[in-house]
């Protein structure tokens, strides 16, 4: 998900606008919030830290990934390599996550491949 912008939301690899919706930014925003939510909430959270929200959800599209929701919105991030794959996420979070990402690496891929939700350690 997209919060700067006028991307919505992304479903299964397509992207759809408030434009394309006939929305008011002011709309727009307001249903953003809303979709955060819900994504959410059909995701464990497995970890936190500096701010940040760590999710995964094992039912979506290859690569492994993670979601991270921060302030400055959703971004994902490849499990096997911990760089940034889509969305926002600034300098400093995006080092963190790196570094966290590569320390639980073995426990997030055996997490994805067995679909079995475990809560990890935050960056200390």
């Amino acid at each position: 998900m997209e919060t700067e912008g006028n991307f919505l939301f992304r479903k299964t690899g397509v992207f759809l606008r408030c434009y394309d919706l006939n929305l008011k930014m002011t709309e727009c925003r307001q249903l953003q919030k809303v979709m955060v939510e819900w994504r959410k909430e059909e995701m464990p959270i497995i970890s936190m830290f500096a701010g940040m929200k760590i999710y995964m959800n094992w039912n979506e599209h290859n690569p492994p990934h993670i979601h991270i929701f921060a302030q400055e919105g959703e971004a994902l991030i490849d499990l096997r390599t911990g760089d940034l794959l889509e969305g926002i996420l600034k300098g400093r979070r995006q080092r963190l996550v790196k570094r966290w990402v590569c320390l639980h690496q073995e426990e997030l891929l055996q997490m994805w491949n067995a679909q079995e939700f475990i809560r990890i350690e935050p960056l200390g």
